[in-house]
């Protein structure tokens, strides 16, 4: 009898363990759910919206730098293309990059460029391709 009686008493303690243990699990699971909700309204949500404006900016910003690089591309090319002589120096036929008159109508095609670009000299490079897409010469020199 006295077997049976620890068994009573250690199976309700277990129940009441196990009561315990679910009641507090409960009660955590309460909280966290209180404070990721909390986390998700006050933290999370703001800083997304902050970090969203402020790629937007930066992308407008880009936009319009590259807006403004493009157009003065344009104008440069434009004031090239507006002296006649570019298309007489301009090869019709083949040609050796290393013969005399390749290297006189390349100096005079970079000439042409510096007018073009005048004083500013905020361009890294620029250069002139053939008919066939090919590289005839450059500003700066680009191998």
């Amino acid at each position: 009898m006295a077997g049976k009686i620890k068994a009573g008493a250690g199976g309700r303690q277990a129940s009441l363990q196990t009561k315990f243990l679910l009641a507090f699990t409960f009660l955590l699971l309460i909280v966290l759910g209180c404070f990721s909700v909390y986390v998700n309204l006050v933290v999370v949500r703001p800083l997304k919206e902050k970090s969203e404006a402020e790629m937007q900016q930066s992308a407008a910003k880009i936009s319009d730098q590259l807006n403004l690089y493009v157009n003065s591309q344009n104008q440069l090319s434009q004031r090239i293309l507006a002296t006649q002589q570019v298309f007489t120096l301009l090869p019709q036929d083949e040609y050796s990059l290393m013969s005399p008159e390749w290297l006189s109508r390349s100096r005079k095609l970079r000439e042409i460029m510096f007018q073009a670009i005048g004083p500013s000299m905020d361009i890294e490079d620029m250069a002139v391709y053939d008919r066939r897409g090919n590289l005839y010469t450059s500003y700066l020199g680009a191998s």
